[in-house]
């Protein structure tokens, strides 16, 4: 979705140089306010408090399965449908987050990768 956007800016705004920077949102947060960036694109709440932080999109999650796997078939699978299953997830401290935000119950979160 990013490199569209960028490139849409860019062409509308020729006069204006982007340096893109791929960090994680503790590190985007204390570039903004270093002012070491003039603006950040972050996935999950900065722990800092000194930042104004506004919701640009809203994430779509999707389910990633093999085309022969259960859950491929259309339909809706609840969260408690996934109990038992090993996931693989964003890396911390979006597993944190999703898990906040989304007032999951807490399960078991292993790091076995």
């Amino acid at each position: 979705m990013l490199p569209p956007l960028l490139a849409d800016f860019c062409r509308a705004y020729p006069a204006i140089r982007l340096h893109v920077f791929s960090e994680n949102t503790e590190q985007v947060a204390e570039g903004v306010a270093s002012g070491r960036f003039g603006l950040g694109l972050i996935e999950a709440p900065p722990k800092r408090r000194d930042l104004k932080v506004q919701p640009w999109f809203d994430d779509e999650f999707l389910l990633v399965v093999p085309a022969a796997h259960e859950w491929a078939s259309p339909g809706v699978i609840s969260p408690e449908g996934l109990i038992g299953a090993p996931l693989v997830m964003f890396a911390e401290p979006r597993v944190s987050w999703f898990a906040r935000e989304s007032r999951m119950p807490s399960y078991e979160i292993r790091k076995d990768l």
